[in-house]
């Protein structure tokens, strides 16, 4: 169990004056145990949030602890992770409900060859929590991502195995629609009419009325490549009728142009949107935004459109002869795509790029090779459902790091402006507010960095301010360890060696 460290003057509300309006509400702190497997925070409501620890002893534990709206622990609970078959189980990820939590499970038999995918219910506060029930199993001698999808209005869940390309040759897809209850609405084993060299399913989404709408063509990934290229393979989608049987397929391309970056997201009126990068040629360059829309049960192509980056924006990121040159964004890596209430739909990416740094071993003479990761400007598009763009705007963000790439990126949260978190350096506020366009300084992992916050508004107006010191905090902002329920309370992990805090953002 995750043991707290005590640091009685750190327990209750405060605020830092210093660096931001906003009142900040801090947990106590705790400490990473070695039998610590993953820990997840969930912003359930503005009164209550859960800490979810999974251990990796002998006999491992689901260990729920909840807090109220002050970030004070109200007691915890503790249960078994049973085995299943003879496989180990181990958290997967959560879905956050208006009356119990979703925590889904995964687990392989390599005995038997087969990989689980499982839920368990747990109540809001996290004081039950039923037996895993299996939802879906796959029969293969590898490991493969098992997913989950909720629909427009969460009272479906699709569940489902990615295809893998090792099986070049296979056509199949397995899907699978619950209610909120988990019983079955219907399951289908699809066969494409392509193999994995052609597509390879990796998006799945539902809407409201359980029909499946399924997508090829993986947005790129951060990994240690410094020469990037547009993913191979096609973007495609296909849409799937459960009510009449029927499989229908919508080509994602342009004649001229080339989608480097691709989400889809089904809205409130069961439309599938899906939207991304495009290029002029095949490098890994964004020009600017592309959008699809499918009409409500797949019935037609609605709209399809693609609108070039503004050359004033692209002047905010790059050299005017650049602009005049090359007007692309080079290393703009598609992070999230979301649709407001009002059918906004907003997308956020982040340019990211490896170098290598050269040093020579004094013992020995040779050469050591360290790859610099990277992570810079985020930049936002909002989109209208005809494809145009309203506006983009750059965030002006510059983090690089060898080895602690857990502390480089953003969180982003929603609650009608859109918020975006991330540690920065020191100075940059003052030189950014002198002049918006200038080359700031690089965080590099530094203690004595902060934690910026910038908001923008529905017009795209920007406000930019220091959240927090991460040392009078106590720790560096951790992403992943923050909430991920972005349209829920802002709760951000800080975390310093080993230790590390909550802290309560916003209202």
């Amino acid at each position: 169990m995750i043991k707290k460290v005590l640091y009685t003057s750190l327990l209750c509300c405060f605020t830092l004056g210093l660096f931001s309006q906003d009142s900040l509400i801090y947990s106590s702190n705790f400490k990473l145990e070695r039998h610590t497997k993953s820990v997840s925070i969930l912003s359930v409501n503005k009164n209550l949030s859960l800490e979810i620890e999974e251990t990796n002893d002998r006999e491992p534990l689901l260990i729920i602890e909840r807090f109220n709206d002050k970030l004070e622990s109200q007691g915890l609970a503790t249960y078994p992770l049973p085995q299943w078959n003879e496989s180990e189980l181990s958290l997967s990820h959560f879905h956050v409900l208006k009356d119990r939590v979703l925590i889904f499970l995964t687990g392989y038999d390599r005995k038997e060859g087969k990989q689980y995918g499982l839920c368990m219910t747990s109540t809001l506060d996290g004081t039950s929590v039923s037996e895993p029930r299996l939802l879906q199993y796959i029969e293969q001698d590898f490991r493969t991502p098992f997913g989950t999808e909720l629909s427009p209005d969460s009272s479906l869940v699709l569940t489902y195995f990615e295809q893998n390309i090792q099986r070049k040759t296979d056509r199949n897809v397995d899907i699978k629609v619950f209610n909120v209850d988990l019983v079955l609405q219907w399951g289908k084993k699809l066969e494409l009419p392509y193999g994995n060299d052609v597509v390879q399913i990796n998006q799945f989404k539902v809407d409201n009325h359980g029909s499946v709408y399924m997508m090829s063509g993986r947005n790129p990934e951060k990994n240690n490549q410094r020469l990037l290229r547009p993913q191979g393979g096609r973007y495609v989608v296909f849409h799937y009728n459960q009510a009449d049987n029927k499989l229908k397929e919508y080509d994602i391309s342009f004649k001229d142009k080339q989608v480097i970056a691709a989400i889809g997201k089904v809205n409130r009126n069961n439309e599938m949107i899906v939207a991304g990068y495009y290029s002029n040629d095949y490098s890994f360059s964004a020009a600017g935004t592309f959008l699809f829309r499918i009409k409500e049960k797949g019935q037609a192509l609605e709209a399809a459109a693609y609108m070039a980056f503004n050359k004033d924006f692209l002047a905010t990121m790059m050299r005017s002869r650049e602009v005049e040159r090359t007007p692309e964004l080079s290393d703009l890596f598609l992070d999230h795509i979301f649709i407001s209430d009002q059918n906004e739909i907003y997308l956020i990416g982040e340019k990211y790029s490896v170098a290598e740094r050269v040093n020579t071993d004094l013992n020995t003479g040779r050469p050591i090779v360290e790859l610099i990761h990277h992570y810079d400007d985020i930049v936002i598009s909002k989109l209208e459902l005809s494809g145009k763009i309203k506006w983009s705007r750059r965030i002006a963000k510059e983090q690089h790091t060898v080895n602690e790439m857990d502390r480089c990126g953003y969180n982003y949260y929603y609650d009608g402006t859109l918020n975006i978190y991330f540690n920065d350096h020191p100075d940059n506020d003052k030189i950014l507010r002198e002049n918006p366009n200038v080359l700031i300084n690089s965080w590099n992992g530094s203690r004595s960095g902060v934690v910026s916050h910038v908001q923008l508004n529905a017009l795209g107006e920007m406000d930019r301010k220091i959240l927090l010191s991460s040392k009078a905090a106590g720790g560096m902002l951790m992403p992943a360890l923050s909430s991920q329920e972005f349209r829920r309370p802002i709760i951000l992990g800080l975390m310093q060696n080993r230790e590390y805090r909550l802290v309560k953002a916003g209202g």
